[in-house]
């Protein structure tokens, strides 16, 4: 009887830590998930395409760490999108792909790493002859730019970047 009654104990106390866990699985979710962020639609000039962009720089910094992780994991959900981001410029040489690379970093929540966006002025990738189109390095930028993927045919990595509508710094 006494043994009985300390294993009731143990699954009551392993049944509440389940609960717990439970809840906070599904809390994490309800966060994650909000994809449903803002969205507005921008306009350059009368008479042009009205597009959609899924506005980064509006987001509290929790959903906009949320939404950067799905932009890593999930890019095929978001190819095509524009979307608006901020942060700092930087470039960086990549040997793997014999190129200067420009980046914004954007800021992810204060337990993550800030999280680096290449970005392509112009429809193609800048050769570094026009670093005087670029602001200078850690100028803080904001980027309106529709989001695509790229896979490098050696390596196979895939890398993401947003092709640049609207630069401002």
């Amino acid at each position: 009887m006494f043994n009985h009654a300390k294993k009731e104990t143990g699954i009551k106390r392993w049944g509440k830590a389940l609960a717990a866990v439970l809840v906070c699985a599904l809390a994490l979710i309800t966060v994650s998930a909000c994809g449903s962020v803002p969205e507005e639609p921008v306009s350059n000039e009368p008479g042009t395409e009205v597009i959609d962009v899924l506005d980064l720089t509006a987001l509290s910094m929790t959903v906009r760490s949320a939404e950067i992780t799905n932009l890593q994991t999930k890019p095929h959900e978001y190819t095509g999108r524009y979307i608006r981001i901020n942060g700092v410029y930087n470039a960086t040489f990549s040997e793997i792909l014999g190129r200067d690379r420009h980046m914004i970093l954007m800021a992810a929540d204060s337990c993550c790493p800030d999280v680096a966006m290449e970005f392509i002025k112009g429809g193609d990738f800048a050769s570094p002859d026009e670093y005087a189109d670029y602001p200078a390095f850690d100028t803080p930028v904001t980027i309106l730019g529709q989001f695509n993927t790229y896979k490098h045919e050696d390596t196979g990595i895939m890398y993401q970047h947003l092709t640049v509508r609207e630069i401002d710094w």
